[in-house]
Parts: C-alpha cells; sequence; structure tokens
C-alpha cells in the first residue's frame, strides 16, 4: 500500500450531539485538521441559537479547549462524536439567542 504524501489534507467527519434537548439532537459536519473547537462551536450555535458563552463541547471526559484544532485533538476516525453540554463555569442564563 502507497504511503501518503504529508501535505495532503483529508477531512473527517464528527457528530455534535446536543445534550441540552431531550431527545438529544445531532448535527453531523465535515472538518478539516485546521478547523478549531470555537469554529464547531458557532456551527452549533447557528443550529440550535444557544449563547455562546453558556455552552462547550467535550470528547469523553475532557472538555474541549475553543483554540484546540482538531488536529490537536487527534481525532482517529470518522465519527467521532462531541457532546454540546453547558459551560461548567458559566453562572448566567443559557437561553437561546434569536
Amino acid at each position: 500500500m502507497k504511503s501518503v504524501p504529508p501535505n495532503l489534507v483529508f477531512n473527517i467527519r464528527i457528530t455534535v450531539k446536543n445534550l441540552m434537548t431531550s431527545p438529544p439532537s445531532t448535527i453531523r459536519m465535515e472538518v478539516s485538521p485546521d478547523t478549531t473547537v470555537a469554529e464547531i462551536l458557532w456551527s452549533a450555535q447557528e443550529m440550535w441559537r444557544f449563547n455562546l458563552a453558556a455552552v462547550c463541547l467535550k470528547a469523553g471526559k475532557w472538555l474541549l479547549d475553543p483554540e484546540w484544532t482538531v488536529k490537536d485533538m487527534g481525532f482517529p476516525v470518522d465519527g467521532t462524536v462531541l457532546e454540546l453540554i453547558p459551560h461548567p463555569g458559566f453562572d448566567g442564563d443559557i437561553r437561546r439567542v434569536w
């Protein structure tokens, strides 16, 4: 099997699951390795219209830093599930922003 040149960029498919809705709703997106967590949060905010400061993403047991890229997190395969949760340090209103 041929090796892949290092400058070739592959997009990865992820799922963002909103745990603040009942039942949880999801969106699927295709992101590049240079996409930041903040950009994924912006896309989720456009979909569900929550206050951006009031929500965060987690993968497994880890809260994701908005400055991290997909490459930094090292998602190994397509189909990685990120969960949208209330930010633990936010004490304001999570209300939807219209």
